[in-house]
């Protein structure tokens, strides 16, 4: 199974592929976000271990696409 992890050139984003899914976790701010920022591998674990419940899904058949927003609730 296939994974990797990176941030967006903007680091607006963390985008995270685990086997035939694509998760793109558009950051908002605040200080759990930024923690977010400099270890996307806790958005990426979650991801791949199935704890971030299923959002904006589209799939094709073998790729399916999630977006979220993980932003401060203020």
């Amino acid at each position: 199974m296939a994974f990797g992890i990176r941030s967006s050139a903007d680091k607006r984003s963390v985008i995270v592929e685990s086997g035939p899914s694509r998760a793109e976790f558009k950051l908002g701010r605040g200080p759990a976000v930024n923690e977010l920022r400099r270890r996307p591998e806790l958005l990426a674990a979650a991801f791949a271990y199935g704890y971030v419940p299923q959002a904006n899904g589209q799939s094709d058949g073998k790729l399916s696409d999630y977006s979220f927003v993980v932003a401060s609730a203020r």
